[in-house]
C-alpha cells in the first residue's frame, strides 16, 4: 500500500470514528458484568465477561455451584432466569464485605469445570447419568471434528476448546485467539479504553483502533500455521499514522460479532452468527 493510499485510508477511518462516536464509546462507569450462556448435548455453559482477570474460587456441593470473587461485581444474567439452561438455573448473587458470591442451581448429578479464557471466566456443568443421555439424544446431530490440542494451547482449556496465547513483545497489545467447534474469537487486550471500528471489505476483515500501539499477533499467526484459525487465512498489521490497524484475510463470508468488556475488545466469527455481516464504512 503506497503512502497516498495509506493517507486516504486514514481519512476514511477518521470519518468512520466520527460517525461512530455516539455509539462505539462506552462509559467509564462500566456496566454490570455480562453473563452469556450456551447449551451443549451433555453440559451447560456460562461465560462471565470481566474487564480484567478475576480472582475467584469455584466449588460444587449439594446441587449448587458457588463462585466466590475477591471483590464486588454486579452481574447481568440476561434471560437465564426466564429461560434456564438444562443443567444450570436460578442464579443468586450474595454481596458481603466488598466481595460477592454467585450461586447457581444445577439439575442432576455431574462435575464442575471452570477455566479462564483471557479475562472471561467459563463455567461448565457436565451432567452424568440419565439426564445427560436424554439431552444427548434430543440434540443428536452429526458431530463436527474438534481441534487437536497442542503445546501452545492453555492447559486450563477443555478438550473442545483451543486457546492460543501470544509469545512475542510483552510491551505490545496481546491478541489471544480461542477456537471452539462453532467459531473463533480474538481478544485484543488493551489496558486502556479505546474506540474501535470493525468492517469487512473485499475479502478482508479490518479492525481499526484510535490508539497507536503495536499488536502481538503471534497467537493468531500460530493458529493460522496450524490450520486452526477458522475463516482466517492471513493477518497483516498496517502502518497508519495515528491509528492501530490490523486486517485479516478471510475464507468465505463468516458472520462477525464485536463487543467490549472493560478495555478488551472481543471479535468473534462463525459461519452461523446471527448478526449483521458488515460494520463501519
Amino acid at each position: 500500500m503506497n503512502a497516498k493510499a495509506i493517507w486516504l485510508l486514514a481519512l476514511v477511518l477518521m470519518l468512520v470514528f466520527q460517525s461512530m462516536s455516539g455509539s462505539a464509546q462506552i462509559s467509564a462507569n462500566e456496566p454490570a458484568i455480562s453473563v452469556r450462556k450456551g447449551e451443549h448435548a451433555d453440559y451447560s455453559r456460562l461465560v462471565f465477561d470481566f474487564p480484567d482477570v478475576p480472582h475467584y474460587q469455584a466449588s460444587l456441593s449439594d446441587g449448587v455451584i458457588q463462585l466466590r470473587f475477591s471483590k464486588a461485581y454486579a452481574f447481568t444474567f440476561g434471560d437465564l432466569v426466564q429461560y434456564p439452561l438444562k443443567f444450570i438455573h436460578d442464579p443468586k448473587v450474595i454481596s458481603e464485605d466488598g466481595t460477592v458470591t454467585v450461586e447457581l442451581q444445577v439439575t442432576g448429578t455431574g462435575n464442575l469445570r471452570h477455566f479462564l479464557n483471557g479475562s472471561s471466566l467459563v463455567v461448565d456443568f457436565l451432567a452424568e447419568g440419565p439426564e445427560a443421555a436424554s439431552s444427548a439424544t434430543a440434540q443428536a446431530q452429526p458431530a463436527r471434528p474438534l481441534p487437536v490440542q497442542t503445546a501452545q494451547n492453555s492447559a486450563k482449556a477443555p478438550q473442545d476448546m483451543m486457546v492460543f496465547t501470544p509469545t512475542g513483545d510483552p510491551g505490545a497489545v496481546p491478541v489471544n485467539l480461542s477456537v471452539t467447534a462453532d467459531g473463533v474469537e480474538m481478544a485484543f487486550g488493551w489496558q486502556r479504553a479505546t474506540t474501535a471500528a470493525v468492517f469487512k471489505r473485499a475479502g478482508w476483515l479490518w479492525a481499526v483502533f484510535e490508539r497507536k500501539r503495536p499488536m502481538d499477533l503471534s497467537a493468531v499467526q500460530a493458529a493460522i500455521a496450524q490450520g486452526q484459525a477458522g475463516h482466517i487465512s492471513a493477518v497483516e498489521q498496517m502502518d497508519v499514522q495515528g491509528f492501530e490497524v490490523v486486517r485479516f484475510q478471510l475464507r468465505g463470508d463468516p458472520g462477525i460479532s464485536v463487543r467490549r468488556t472493560g478495555a478488551i475488545w472481543r471479535l468473534r466469527m462463525a459461519e452461523n452468527e446471527t448478526i449483521p455481516r458488515s460494520f463501519g464504512a
